[in-house]
């Protein structure tokens, strides 16, 4: 999996799975994290449209003059949200996941290109998911190198995150944590 992109191997081991990037076939490996099998979490992705490609970020971000900062501060920041999933504290898997979020997207904007891979519906998600916060949902955004925003919240919340996404026109679907690859007869095509 890895060979597509390094951080695929994740997809293989599923659950909550940490990557840990190496140079080659034996270094660049996927761990499965332990954590409750009942972890309260659903997943509303608010599906925003943007031409991206992931690798124009990954080296955009080496010119920027936070990309140090940012690799001095993820080890602490994986510690937190690695205790936190262990606990299966939802909240505290929202909060890391949200500041990861920023610190990610300070840096590729940061860079020589300027990359904004934000669109206003970007925006706006992220300005309803923090006014819903306030409204008592616990839900928290997450958004990976593009402008779809991943709505970490409680299974419970999940459909009145929904409810609140579409009446600001924005589509929807839910999904959870997926669990491992599997072996199937069963073929796309």
């Amino acid at each position: 999996a890895r060979r597509g992109a390094g951080s695929a191997a994740r997809a293989v081991t599923g659950g909550f799975s940490r990557w840990y990037a190496g140079h080659g076939d034996r270094d660049s490996i996927s761990r499965r994290l332990p954590h409750p099998d009942d972890i309260d979490l659903a997943i509303v992705c608010a599906l925003v449209p943007a031409l991206k490609t992931t690798d124009m970020a990954h080296r955009e971000v080496l010119s920027s003059p936070f990309f140090k900062a940012r690799l001095e501060y993820v080890p602490s920041a994986l510690e937190r949200m690695e205790d936190a999933i262990r606990r299966g504290d939802v909240d505290e898997i929202g909060r890391q996941a949200e500041t990861d979020t920023l610190l990610l997207h300070g840096i590729t904007m940061t860079g020589a290109d300027e990359m904004i891979l934000w669109r206003p519906e970007t925006v706006r998600v992220i300005l309803e998911v923090k006014a819903m916060r306030k409204d008592g949902l616990r839900c928290y955004f997450s958004i990976d190198t593009g402008a779809t925003v991943y709505i970490n919240c409680h299974r419970s919340d999940a459909p009145q995150v929904r409810r609140r996404m579409a009446a600001l026109n924005i589509d929807t679907m839910e999904c959870s944590v997926g669990g491992p690859a599997a072996l199937t007869d069963r073929h796309l095509f």
